[in-house]
């Protein structure tokens, strides 16, 4: 499908409302613009939080009960504390000394 538009003085274009109805657009929502290496445009509607988070439930749900378990008891967590986690062990300890001798 191809849509036309005019771009005004200020350099601003209206999305056709056939194509906001394609990507559910409404007003004050966000869109984002991606140029490839041949000057193709492409437009999406940006996600909005509540969006996101609806998905991540979505996938939540289909996990096993043991990975679900794991990201609740995990959550909030930082990469430091994964990182001290994980040099409590001294498995851990000792692959690092043989690795890099220190």
């Amino acid at each position: 499908m191809e849509f036309t538009t005019v771009i005004g003085k200020t350099g601003q274009i209206t999305l056709p409302s056939k194509i906001r109805q394609i990507i559910n657009a409404t007003p004050g929502d966000k869109v984002v613009f991606h140029v490839d290496n041949n000057n193709r445009i492409t437009i999406k509607k940006q996600k909005t939080t509540n969006e996101i988070f609806s998905e991540l439930d979505q996938i939540r749900t289909q996990l096993p009960s043991s990975t679900q378990r794991h990201i609740h008891e995990n959550a909030g967590k930082t990469i430091t504390d994964f990182r001290s986690d994980w040099l409590k062990s001294e498995a851990n300890k000792q692959a690092l000394k043989e690795e890099y001798g220190c």
